[in-house]
Protein backbone atom coordinates (compact mmCIF):
# COMPACT_ATOMS: atom_id res chain seq x y z
CA UNK A 1 0.00 0.00 0.00
CA UNK A 2 1.25 3.45 -0.88
CA UNK A 3 2.41 5.33 2.21
CA UNK A 4 0.57 8.45 3.25
CA UNK A 5 3.11 11.26 3.27
CA UNK A 6 0.84 13.84 4.87
CA UNK A 7 0.80 13.05 8.61
CA UNK A 8 -2.44 14.99 9.17
CA UNK A 9 -4.24 12.86 6.57
CA UNK A 10 -2.85 9.71 8.15
CA UNK A 11 -4.09 10.78 11.57
CA UNK A 12 -7.51 11.56 10.10
CA UNK A 13 -7.72 8.06 8.59
CA UNK A 14 -6.73 6.50 11.91
CA UNK A 15 -9.33 8.54 13.81
CA UNK A 16 -12.08 7.55 11.38
CA UNK A 17 -10.99 3.91 11.60
CA UNK A 18 -11.11 3.97 15.41
CA UNK A 19 -14.55 5.59 15.31
CA UNK A 20 -15.82 3.00 12.86
CA UNK A 21 -14.38 0.12 14.89
CA UNK A 22 -16.35 1.36 17.89
CA UNK A 23 -19.66 0.87 16.10
CA UNK A 24 -21.66 -2.39 16.27
CA UNK A 25 -20.88 -4.51 13.21
CA UNK A 26 -24.47 -4.50 11.97
CA UNK A 27 -24.61 -0.69 12.11
CA UNK A 28 -21.21 -0.31 10.45
CA UNK A 29 -22.18 -2.59 7.58
CA UNK A 30 -25.53 -0.83 7.22
CA UNK A 31 -23.72 2.49 6.77
CA UNK A 32 -21.28 1.05 4.21
CA UNK A 33 -24.06 -0.65 2.24
CA UNK A 34 -25.71 2.74 1.65
CA UNK A 35 -22.75 4.09 -0.31
CA UNK A 36 -24.27 4.06 -3.81
CA UNK A 37 -21.12 3.55 -5.89
CA UNK A 38 -19.46 0.14 -5.70
CA UNK A 39 -16.36 1.58 -7.36
CA UNK A 40 -15.98 4.20 -4.61
CA UNK A 41 -16.61 1.59 -1.92
CA UNK A 42 -13.93 -0.69 -3.37
CA UNK A 43 -11.30 2.05 -3.12
CA UNK A 44 -11.60 1.92 0.69
CA UNK A 45 -9.71 -1.38 0.60
CA UNK A 46 -6.51 0.56 -0.08
CA UNK A 47 -6.73 2.48 3.22
CA UNK A 48 -5.75 -0.28 5.66
CA UNK A 49 -5.97 -3.97 6.47
CA UNK A 50 -9.00 -3.22 8.64
CA UNK A 51 -10.94 -1.73 5.73
CA UNK A 52 -9.87 -4.52 3.37
CA UNK A 53 -11.14 -7.13 5.83
CA UNK A 54 -14.37 -5.22 6.49
CA UNK A 55 -15.16 -4.79 2.79
CA UNK A 56 -14.56 -8.51 2.16
CA UNK A 57 -17.23 -9.59 4.64
CA UNK A 58 -19.94 -11.72 2.92
CA UNK A 59 -22.68 -10.08 5.01
CA UNK A 60 -21.74 -6.63 3.67
CA UNK A 61 -21.74 -7.99 0.11
CA UNK A 62 -25.21 -9.44 0.64
CA UNK A 63 -26.54 -6.24 2.21
CA UNK A 64 -25.08 -4.03 -0.52
CA UNK A 65 -26.46 -6.31 -3.22
CA UNK A 66 -29.97 -6.24 -1.74
CA UNK A 67 -29.92 -2.42 -1.70
CA UNK A 68 -28.48 -2.28 -5.22
CA UNK A 69 -31.25 -4.56 -6.49
CA UNK A 70 -33.83 -2.02 -5.34
CA UNK A 71 -32.22 0.74 -7.40
CA UNK A 72 -32.61 1.15 -11.18
CA UNK A 73 -29.99 -0.82 -13.11
CA UNK A 74 -27.10 0.65 -15.04
CA UNK A 75 -26.63 0.26 -18.79
CA UNK A 76 -23.53 -1.21 -20.42
CA UNK A 77 -22.63 -0.49 -24.06
CA UNK A 78 -19.85 -2.07 -26.11
CA UNK A 79 -19.48 -0.61 -29.63
CA UNK A 80 -18.43 -3.24 -32.16
CA UNK A 81 -15.09 -2.23 -33.71
CA UNK A 82 -15.96 -3.22 -37.28
CA UNK A 83 -13.32 -0.89 -38.73
CA UNK A 84 -10.52 -2.93 -37.20
CA UNK A 85 -12.14 -6.17 -38.38
CA UNK A 86 -12.40 -5.15 -42.00
CA UNK A 87 -9.09 -3.26 -42.15
CA UNK A 88 -7.34 -6.46 -41.12
CA UNK A 89 -9.43 -8.76 -43.33
CA UNK A 90 -6.67 -9.26 -45.90
CA UNK A 91 -4.09 -10.03 -43.21
CA UNK A 92 -6.47 -12.53 -41.61
CA UNK A 93 -6.87 -14.35 -44.92
CA UNK A 94 -3.09 -14.68 -45.12
CA UNK A 95 -2.90 -15.92 -41.51
CA UNK A 96 -6.25 -17.73 -40.99
CA UNK A 97 -5.25 -19.50 -37.75
CA UNK A 98 -3.91 -16.44 -35.99
CA UNK A 99 -5.76 -14.33 -33.44
CA UNK A 100 -5.49 -10.55 -33.37
CA UNK A 101 -5.72 -8.04 -30.55
CA UNK A 102 -8.62 -5.58 -30.63
CA UNK A 103 -9.42 -2.74 -28.24
CA UNK A 104 -13.02 -2.65 -27.05
CA UNK A 105 -14.63 0.32 -25.32
CA UNK A 106 -16.90 -0.51 -22.39
CA UNK A 107 -19.24 2.38 -21.64
CA UNK A 108 -21.73 2.56 -18.78
CA UNK A 109 -24.59 4.92 -18.01
CA UNK A 110 -27.28 5.27 -15.35
CA UNK A 111 -31.00 4.67 -15.97
CA UNK A 112 -31.42 8.27 -17.13
CA UNK A 113 -28.71 7.89 -19.74
CA UNK A 114 -26.08 9.93 -17.88
CA UNK A 115 -22.51 8.65 -18.45
CA UNK A 116 -20.89 6.81 -15.54
CA UNK A 117 -17.70 5.11 -16.80
CA UNK A 118 -15.72 4.53 -19.94
CA UNK A 119 -12.79 2.12 -19.96
CA UNK A 120 -11.05 -0.03 -22.55
CA UNK A 121 -9.79 -3.60 -22.66
CA UNK A 122 -7.76 -5.63 -25.12
CA UNK A 123 -9.33 -8.86 -26.31
CA UNK A 124 -8.46 -11.37 -29.01
CA UNK A 125 -10.54 -12.10 -32.11
CA UNK A 126 -10.24 -14.62 -34.90
CA UNK A 127 -11.51 -14.55 -38.46
CA UNK A 128 -15.19 -14.16 -37.50
CA UNK A 129 -15.95 -10.66 -36.14
CA UNK A 130 -18.40 -11.94 -33.55
CA UNK A 131 -18.97 -10.42 -30.12
CA UNK A 132 -21.77 -11.19 -27.66
CA UNK A 133 -22.64 -9.36 -24.44
CA UNK A 134 -24.60 -11.31 -21.81
CA UNK A 135 -25.71 -9.81 -18.47
CA UNK A 136 -26.29 -11.71 -15.23
CA UNK A 137 -27.25 -9.50 -12.29
CA UNK A 138 -23.95 -7.77 -11.38
CA UNK A 139 -21.60 -9.25 -13.99
CA UNK A 140 -21.37 -9.21 -17.77
CA UNK A 141 -20.04 -11.97 -20.02
CA UNK A 142 -18.34 -11.09 -23.31
CA UNK A 143 -17.57 -13.84 -25.78
CA UNK A 144 -15.91 -14.01 -29.18
CA UNK A 145 -15.62 -16.96 -31.53
CA UNK A 146 -12.89 -18.50 -29.37
CA UNK A 147 -12.72 -16.77 -26.00
CA UNK A 148 -14.95 -15.92 -23.04
CA UNK A 149 -14.43 -12.95 -20.71
CA UNK A 150 -16.21 -11.96 -17.48
CA UNK A 151 -16.43 -8.32 -16.44
CA UNK A 152 -17.73 -6.38 -13.45
CA UNK A 153 -18.52 -2.97 -15.04
CA UNK A 154 -18.78 -1.31 -11.62
CA UNK A 155 -15.21 -2.11 -10.55
CA UNK A 156 -13.80 -2.60 -14.09
CA UNK A 157 -12.60 -6.07 -13.06
CA UNK A 158 -12.02 -8.15 -16.22
CA UNK A 159 -10.82 -11.76 -16.58
CA UNK A 160 -10.59 -14.37 -19.32
CA UNK A 161 -11.96 -17.84 -18.61
CA UNK A 162 -9.95 -20.98 -19.41
CA UNK A 163 -10.54 -22.54 -22.79
CA UNK A 164 -12.84 -25.54 -22.83
CA UNK A 165 -13.65 -28.41 -25.16
CA UNK A 166 -13.97 -27.59 -28.85
CA UNK A 167 -13.01 -28.63 -32.34
CA UNK A 168 -10.24 -26.48 -33.79
CA UNK A 169 -12.43 -23.82 -35.47
CA UNK A 170 -14.60 -22.24 -32.79
CA UNK A 171 -17.10 -22.66 -29.99
CA UNK A 172 -20.78 -22.52 -30.84
CA UNK A 173 -22.68 -20.47 -28.27
CA UNK A 174 -22.47 -19.17 -24.70
CA UNK A 175 -25.07 -18.65 -21.98
CA UNK A 176 -24.57 -16.82 -18.70
CA UNK A 177 -26.81 -16.59 -15.65
CA UNK A 178 -27.10 -15.98 -11.91
CA UNK A 179 -28.78 -18.28 -9.38
CA UNK A 180 -29.89 -16.29 -6.30
CA UNK A 181 -30.80 -19.47 -4.42
CA UNK A 182 -27.13 -20.57 -4.58
CA UNK A 183 -25.58 -17.09 -4.89
CA UNK A 184 -23.47 -18.19 -7.82
CA UNK A 185 -22.99 -17.57 -11.53
CA UNK A 186 -22.91 -20.21 -14.24
CA UNK A 187 -21.41 -20.04 -17.71
CA UNK A 188 -22.93 -22.48 -20.21
CA UNK A 189 -20.82 -23.24 -23.23
CA UNK A 190 -22.03 -25.09 -26.33
CA UNK A 191 -19.35 -26.52 -28.60
CA UNK A 192 -19.09 -28.73 -31.66
CA UNK A 193 -18.38 -32.41 -31.12
CA UNK A 194 -19.04 -33.08 -34.83
CA UNK A 195 -19.21 -30.60 -37.69
CA UNK A 196 -20.88 -31.32 -41.03
CA UNK A 197 -21.61 -29.29 -44.15
CA UNK A 198 -25.27 -30.12 -43.54
CA UNK A 199 -26.25 -28.31 -40.30
CA UNK A 200 -28.80 -31.01 -39.50
CA UNK A 201 -25.90 -33.37 -38.79
CA UNK A 202 -23.99 -31.10 -36.44
CA UNK A 203 -23.38 -32.49 -32.95
CA UNK A 204 -23.19 -30.11 -30.02
CA UNK A 205 -21.77 -30.79 -26.57
CA UNK A 206 -22.34 -28.72 -23.44
CA UNK A 207 -20.13 -27.76 -20.51
CA UNK A 208 -20.70 -25.56 -17.46
CA UNK A 209 -18.47 -23.43 -15.24
CA UNK A 210 -19.54 -22.18 -11.79
CA UNK A 211 -18.31 -18.84 -10.42
CA UNK A 212 -18.81 -17.73 -6.82
CA UNK A 213 -16.95 -16.22 -3.89
CA UNK A 214 -15.88 -19.54 -2.36
CA UNK A 215 -14.47 -21.63 -5.22
CA UNK A 216 -10.71 -21.63 -5.68
CA UNK A 217 -10.48 -23.80 -8.80
CA UNK A 218 -12.51 -22.81 -11.84
CA UNK A 219 -12.87 -25.43 -14.54
CA UNK A 220 -15.37 -26.66 -17.10
CA UNK A 221 -17.66 -29.62 -16.34
CA UNK A 222 -18.80 -31.50 -19.46
CA UNK A 223 -22.49 -32.45 -19.32
CA UNK A 224 -23.53 -36.01 -20.10
CA UNK A 225 -26.51 -34.68 -22.06
CA UNK A 226 -25.67 -33.16 -25.45
CA UNK A 227 -27.43 -30.08 -26.77
CA UNK A 228 -30.45 -31.51 -28.66
CA UNK A 229 -31.12 -28.66 -31.13
CA UNK A 230 -29.20 -26.44 -33.49
CA UNK A 231 -29.66 -22.96 -32.03
CA UNK A 232 -28.98 -19.44 -33.24
CA UNK A 233 -25.23 -18.93 -33.09
CA UNK A 234 -25.35 -15.27 -32.11
CA UNK A 235 -26.94 -15.00 -28.73
CA UNK A 236 -28.81 -16.39 -25.75
CA UNK A 237 -31.17 -14.97 -23.12
CA UNK A 238 -31.16 -15.80 -19.40
CA UNK A 239 -34.33 -15.30 -17.36
CA UNK A 240 -35.83 -16.94 -14.28
CA UNK A 241 -32.94 -19.40 -13.91
CA UNK A 242 -33.10 -20.58 -17.54
CA UNK A 243 -30.79 -19.92 -20.47
CA UNK A 244 -32.89 -19.86 -23.65
CA UNK A 245 -31.98 -19.88 -27.33
CA UNK A 246 -33.85 -19.54 -30.60
CA UNK A 247 -33.87 -22.92 -32.34
CA UNK A 248 -32.18 -22.38 -35.68
CA UNK A 249 -34.11 -25.11 -37.49
CA UNK A 250 -37.33 -26.98 -36.85
CA UNK A 251 -35.72 -30.39 -36.59
CA UNK A 252 -33.84 -32.27 -33.92
CA UNK A 253 -30.15 -32.59 -34.71
CA UNK A 254 -29.84 -35.49 -37.14
CA UNK A 255 -33.56 -36.35 -37.05
CA UNK A 256 -36.44 -34.73 -38.91
CA UNK A 257 -39.12 -33.29 -36.65
CA UNK A 258 -42.58 -31.90 -37.23
CA UNK A 259 -42.69 -28.39 -38.66
CA UNK A 260 -42.80 -26.64 -35.30
CA UNK A 261 -40.76 -23.81 -33.81
CA UNK A 262 -39.15 -24.48 -30.45
CA UNK A 263 -37.33 -22.36 -27.93
CA UNK A 264 -34.50 -24.35 -26.35
CA UNK A 265 -33.95 -23.90 -22.60
CA UNK A 266 -31.29 -24.96 -20.12
CA UNK A 267 -32.18 -25.12 -16.42
CA UNK A 268 -29.19 -23.61 -14.61
CA UNK A 269 -29.97 -25.26 -11.27
CA UNK A 270 -30.79 -28.75 -12.56
CA UNK A 271 -28.46 -28.43 -15.57
CA UNK A 272 -30.99 -30.00 -17.92
CA UNK A 273 -32.21 -29.10 -21.42
CA UNK A 274 -35.86 -28.53 -22.28
CA UNK A 275 -38.08 -26.71 -24.78
CA UNK A 276 -40.58 -23.85 -24.53
CA UNK A 277 -43.50 -23.72 -27.01
CA UNK A 278 -43.84 -20.30 -28.70
CA UNK A 279 -47.02 -18.18 -28.56
CA UNK A 280 -49.76 -18.86 -31.12
CA UNK A 281 -48.75 -15.82 -33.19
CA UNK A 282 -45.71 -17.48 -34.78
CA UNK A 283 -45.34 -16.69 -38.47
CA UNK A 284 -42.54 -17.45 -40.87
CA UNK A 285 -41.36 -13.84 -41.29
CA UNK A 286 -39.03 -13.72 -38.33
CA UNK A 287 -38.97 -13.52 -34.55
CA UNK A 288 -36.59 -12.84 -31.72
CA UNK A 289 -36.24 -13.37 -27.97
CA UNK A 290 -35.60 -10.79 -25.28
CA UNK A 291 -35.01 -10.95 -21.55
CA UNK A 292 -36.48 -7.80 -20.02
CA UNK A 293 -36.94 -7.18 -16.30
CA UNK A 294 -36.67 -10.84 -15.40
CA UNK A 295 -39.21 -12.03 -17.99
CA UNK A 296 -38.94 -13.88 -21.29
CA UNK A 297 -40.35 -12.01 -24.27
CA UNK A 298 -41.16 -13.33 -27.73
CA UNK A 299 -40.73 -10.53 -30.28
CA UNK A 300 -42.80 -11.22 -33.39
CA UNK A 301 -42.14 -9.44 -36.68
CA UNK A 302 -44.71 -11.47 -38.61
CA UNK A 303 -47.14 -8.64 -39.34
CA UNK A 304 -44.66 -6.79 -41.52
CA UNK A 305 -41.59 -4.55 -41.46
CA UNK A 306 -43.30 -1.75 -39.49
CA UNK A 307 -44.92 -3.80 -36.71
CA UNK A 308 -43.22 -5.35 -33.69
CA UNK A 309 -45.45 -7.42 -31.37
CA UNK A 310 -44.15 -8.36 -27.92
CA UNK A 311 -45.46 -11.42 -26.07
CA UNK A 312 -44.54 -12.11 -22.43
CA UNK A 313 -44.30 -15.62 -20.96
CA UNK A 314 -46.67 -15.50 -17.98
CA UNK A 315 -46.16 -19.03 -16.60
CA UNK A 316 -43.15 -21.32 -17.01
CA UNK A 317 -45.20 -24.37 -16.05
CA UNK A 318 -48.15 -23.94 -18.44
CA UNK A 319 -46.22 -21.88 -21.02
CA UNK A 320 -48.97 -19.28 -21.13
CA UNK A 321 -48.12 -16.27 -23.32
CA UNK A 322 -49.76 -12.85 -23.30
CA UNK A 323 -49.51 -10.23 -26.05
CA UNK A 324 -48.47 -7.15 -24.09
CA UNK A 325 -47.34 -4.58 -26.68
CA UNK A 326 -47.75 -3.86 -30.37
CA UNK A 327 -45.44 -1.15 -31.69
CA UNK A 328 -46.08 0.50 -35.06
CA UNK A 329 -42.91 2.22 -36.21
CA UNK A 330 -44.67 3.95 -39.13
CA UNK A 331 -42.86 6.37 -41.41
CA UNK A 332 -41.67 5.92 -44.98
CA UNK A 333 -38.58 3.86 -44.16
CA UNK A 334 -38.43 0.22 -43.17
CA UNK A 335 -36.97 -0.24 -39.67
CA UNK A 336 -34.90 -3.38 -39.93
CA UNK A 337 -32.80 -4.70 -37.04
CA UNK A 338 -35.43 -3.65 -34.48
CA UNK A 339 -35.08 -5.01 -30.99
CA UNK A 340 -36.34 -4.00 -27.54
CA UNK A 341 -33.60 -3.22 -25.02
CA UNK A 342 -35.45 -2.46 -21.79
CA UNK A 343 -38.78 -1.53 -20.21
CA UNK A 344 -38.57 1.54 -17.98
CA UNK A 345 -40.68 4.00 -16.00
CA UNK A 346 -40.27 7.65 -17.01
CA UNK A 347 -41.63 10.89 -15.62
CA UNK A 348 -44.24 12.35 -17.95
CA UNK A 349 -44.94 16.03 -18.57
CA UNK A 350 -47.58 15.88 -15.86
CA UNK A 351 -45.11 14.47 -13.34
CA UNK A 352 -46.72 11.03 -13.34
CA UNK A 353 -44.85 7.81 -14.11
CA UNK A 354 -45.31 6.46 -17.60
CA UNK A 355 -44.15 3.21 -19.16
CA UNK A 356 -41.67 3.31 -22.01
CA UNK A 357 -39.76 0.73 -24.05
CA UNK A 358 -36.14 1.37 -24.96
CA UNK A 359 -35.84 0.31 -28.62
CA UNK A 360 -32.84 -0.06 -30.90
CA UNK A 361 -33.45 0.25 -34.64
CA UNK A 362 -31.20 1.10 -37.61
CA UNK A 363 -28.33 2.23 -35.39
CA UNK A 364 -30.56 4.55 -33.35
CA UNK A 365 -31.95 4.35 -29.83
CA UNK A 366 -35.47 5.54 -29.02
CA UNK A 367 -37.93 5.57 -26.17
CA UNK A 368 -41.33 4.27 -27.25
CA UNK A 369 -43.98 5.81 -24.96
CA UNK A 370 -46.63 3.14 -24.49
CA UNK A 371 -49.51 5.45 -23.53
CA UNK A 372 -49.04 8.09 -26.22
CA UNK A 373 -47.62 5.63 -28.80
CA UNK A 374 -44.91 8.14 -29.66
CA UNK A 375 -41.12 8.02 -29.95
CA UNK A 376 -38.35 10.05 -28.36
CA UNK A 377 -35.02 9.91 -30.16
CA UNK A 378 -32.11 9.38 -27.73
CA UNK A 379 -29.05 9.09 -29.93
CA UNK A 380 -27.30 7.37 -32.80
CA UNK A 381 -23.96 5.81 -33.42
CA UNK A 382 -22.22 2.70 -34.63
CA UNK A 383 -23.66 -0.71 -33.98
CA UNK A 384 -23.08 -1.90 -30.44
CA UNK A 385 -23.96 -4.57 -27.92
CA UNK A 386 -26.15 -3.52 -25.02
CA UNK A 387 -27.22 -4.91 -21.65
CA UNK A 388 -28.06 -3.72 -18.15
CA UNK A 389 -26.56 -4.72 -14.81
CA UNK A 390 -26.73 -3.86 -11.10
CA UNK A 391 -23.99 -1.99 -9.29
CA UNK A 392 -21.80 -4.32 -7.21
CA UNK A 393 -18.28 -4.78 -5.86
CA UNK A 394 -18.38 -8.55 -6.50
CA UNK A 395 -14.74 -9.62 -6.72
CA UNK A 396 -13.95 -11.86 -9.66
CA UNK A 397 -11.65 -14.84 -9.04
CA UNK A 398 -8.18 -14.43 -10.48
CA UNK A 399 -6.56 -17.74 -9.53
CA UNK A 400 -5.91 -19.67 -12.72
CA UNK A 401 -7.51 -16.94 -14.84
CA UNK A 402 -6.03 -14.28 -17.10
CA UNK A 403 -6.41 -10.81 -15.62
CA UNK A 404 -6.68 -7.86 -18.00
CA UNK A 405 -5.50 -4.55 -16.61
CA UNK A 406 -7.05 -1.33 -17.85
CA UNK A 407 -5.20 0.11 -20.80
CA UNK A 408 -6.73 3.53 -20.31
CA UNK A 409 -9.42 5.08 -18.18
CA UNK A 410 -11.13 8.40 -18.66
CA UNK A 411 -14.59 9.84 -18.00
CA UNK A 412 -17.20 9.43 -20.71
CA UNK A 413 -18.47 12.73 -22.10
Amino acid sequence: MKKIKNSSNKEAYEEEEELFQGLPACLAFDILSRIPSAKELSTFKCVSKFWRKSLSDPYLHSLHRSRSDQNPPFYCFVPIPFDRYWIDSHRRREEPDKEFDVTIHIQTADHEGQPVNHFTKRIKIHDDPYLSLLPAKQLVCLSTSYRIYICNPSTQDFVELPKGSALPFCLYNVGFGYLPCLDEYKVVRLFYTHYDKDPSYHRLGCEVMTINNTCTNYSWRVMKEDCPYAVDEHGSITVNGFVVWEVESAFLLGEEEEDNEYILSFNLEKEKFGTVPPPPCRKKDGFGLAGLRGNLWFVDYGEGPLIMNMWILMDWNTYEWLKQYSINFGGPEVWWARRPLDIVQLKGDDGEDEEAILVYARGKVHYYHVQSKSFTFLGAGCDYKFCYYHDSFFSLPHRGLTNYENIIFYPLF
